[in-house]
């Protein structure tokens, strides 16, 4: 029978789920562990997992890289036990733990000190409440228990009712009980915060509610409050493992926790020829907050004769919380020099020539009968069907940032059997052929969210297998609104009762980057790569008409819990 499960969670993304049923668990990179985790940063024997007595703990097997539960490092071979809903940080992989004993009605032990009893005298019935001391994390469990007594002289039946939580993070073992006079029952409520980024992290305030089903107007309400811990972890991926130096890749990156992220990614490229960047280096994500990062490979001197040099640039990532995780995805460069290796001594060749005919030609002409014996000129006729780009335009020549438009490309290449457009990778979802004609018009529709310039390449073939390549850089401009009634407030969410992280000075321009599903909220760029959200009505935009045709932003978190009942919490746990 299984005591528990883990999901792991790898760099790129992926997700698997192993149950646990043995009470020993070895976990690593070697085949020989029951939980084979091929990746890097993980020892052959990393860690164990043992289970005994309705207790499952932890072990770190002196692994090179550690391991980390809830951002605490674990202590080299001393078993460390775990409650359900922990995060453990594995090399490279983040894993869940979880318990299958998850039923409320078992009983709890509280000390004396921690009862609160109300009463009510015309219910002829009291309340004692144990509420639970420690915070809870997203994914585990606590408990609570309210005692009924009926001080009355007849049987009573009784209904309990929770509030102040979303609906499912509850769990009450008896909504209705009945309770014989000078008796007392046990209610024990399960509270379990759901493993989101929405559950957001802070004070919740509780409420208790009994009632007598004979007099429902005796009712009891006790009070507590359930702190709830955050919890961090994020995803990431290369949009392509492989790009061409010089040309744009994109990573995305994910928050999948329920605190705010700070991320700084750094590329290190393995061969010291090449250099890397990305824009932006440092960022913040909200919780559940997605972004495509872009960024370029270069040599750092150009070769113009050569075979291709392969390397690697590995992107690590690293958060900003108590946690301080690290990922890693690989980028294979290539540097493809525009002539062969071979063609250096063609022209080597050619020089040499050109420098002998120069000689000759001096000797000619300086010798005495050079002006009676030169030869008369010839016409010399340019050969027919030059192969060049003769037309390439783009139109229009700037985009604007996060808005939906269309871009016209035209070109015209005599002489050319097939041609190609590339660059339009990171603007476009529309599907493009492989090949063109040597001459045609498109127009593609799309968004371009990076600050980067947008360049769009022709490459065209002959049936000589002779090629030509132009290439267009289209200016990207952003799109700035104006806080032209007062100041703006700008909130984590697009929700006016959420946490305001920014103001918008009045005349002041603000880079808008999107806007909510319903039209009513525009997010707006901040300093680090972070964003807020001010209402439409609060900014001035030059065009209102871009507002409808500004990329749409649909997996926002809400500032606020928006079960009925649930209050928004007072403080926020540290990341």
């Amino acid at each position: 029978m299984a005591y528990g499960r883990l999901e792991v969670f790898y760099p790129d993304g992926a997700f698997k789920t192993f149950l646990l049923s043995d009470p020993n668990v070895s976990i690593g990179r070697s085949a020989g562990n029951m939980i084979a985790l091929d990746v890097e940063g993980i020892s052959r024997y990393h860690v164990s997992l043992t289970y005994a007595d309705g207790v499952t703990h932890i072990t770190d097997l002196d692994s090179a890289n550690g391991t980390f539960v809830d951002g605490e490092r674990l202590k080299a071979n001393e078993a460390s036990p775990l409650m359900g809903g922990e995060e453990v940080q594995i090399g490279e992989v983040r894993v869940i733990f979880h318990i299958f004993d998850e039923t409320p009605t078992r009983p709890i032990t509280v000390p004396e000190d921690t009862t609160r009893r109300v009463e009510i005298e015309a219910g002829q019935f009291t309340v004692d409440l144990f509420e639970p001391e420690q915070p809870v994390s997203p994914g585990a469990h606590i408990s609570a228990q309210l005692t009924i007594t009926n001080t009355g002289e007849n049987a009573e039946r009784y209904t309990v009712e929770i509030g102040g939580l979303p609906a499912d993070w509850v769990r009450i073992d008896r909504r209705e009980l009945e309770i014989a006079p000078g008796k007392a029952g046990d209610v024990v409520v399960n509270f379990k915060p759901r493993r989101r980024p929405d559950s957001a992290p802070g004070d919740y305030a509780v409420t208790a509610i009994v009632r007598a089903r004979s007099n429902p107007l005796a009712e009891l309400r006790t009070h507590f409050t359930l702190h709830v811990l955050a919890y961090g972890g994020f995803g990431m991926a290369l949009e392509q493992r492989s790009a061409r130096t010089g040309e744009q890749f994109r990573l995305h990156v994910h928050n999948q926790g329920s605190a705010v992220l700070p991320l700084t990614i750094t590329p290190r490229p393995l061969n010291e020829a090449f250099t890397a960047k990305v824009n932006p280096a440092r960022l913040t994500l909200a919780p559940g907050q997605r972004l495509v990062i872009a960024g370029e490979a270069r040599a750092k001197s150009a070769r113009l004769f050569g075979d291709p040099l392969q390397s690697a640039v590995d992107l690590v990532v690293r958060s900003g919380d108590a946690a301080r995780f690290t990922a890693v995805a690989r980028l294979h460069v290539t540097e493809r020099p525009p002539l062969p290796g071979w063609a250096r001594f063609i022209a080597l060749g050619g020089a040499l020539t050109l420098v002998l005919l120069t000689i000759v030609g001096l000797i000619v002409l300086l010798s005495p009968d050079s002006a009676t014996e030169a030869p008369a000129a010839t016409d010399v006729i340019a050969p027919e069907g030059g192969f060049i780009v003769q037309d390439f335009r783009v139109d229009p020549p700037t985009v604007a940032r996060y808005v939906l438009q269309d871009v016209t490309i035209t070109w015209d290449i005599p002489g050319a059997v097939t041609a190609r457009i590339s660059g339009l990778e990171g603007f476009t979802t529309s599907p493009l052929q492989a090949d063109y004609p040597a001459s045609g018009t498109i127009t593609v529709p799309g968004i371009w969210q990076s600050p980067m310039p947008l360049t769009i390449s022709v490459t065209a073939e002959n049936e000589a297998n002779e090629s030509v390549t132009s290439a267009i850089t289209v200016e990207v401009v952003p799109i700035l609104c104006t806080a032209s009634a007062g100041d703006v407030a700008l909130y984590a969410a697009p929700d006016g009762r959420g946490q305001v992280v920014a103001t918008v000075p009045n005349n002041t321009p603000a880079e808008i980057t999107g806007r909510d599903l319903n039209g009513v909220w525009l997010r707006v760029a901040l300093t680090g790569g972070a964003s807020g959200w001010g209402r439409v009505d609060s900014l001035s935009c030059p065009d209102p008409n871009l507002i409808s045709i500004l990329l749409i932003v649909p997996d926002v978190a809400t500032a606020v819990p928006e079960t009925p009942g649930t209050l928004a919490p007072t403080a926020t746990a540290e990341g």
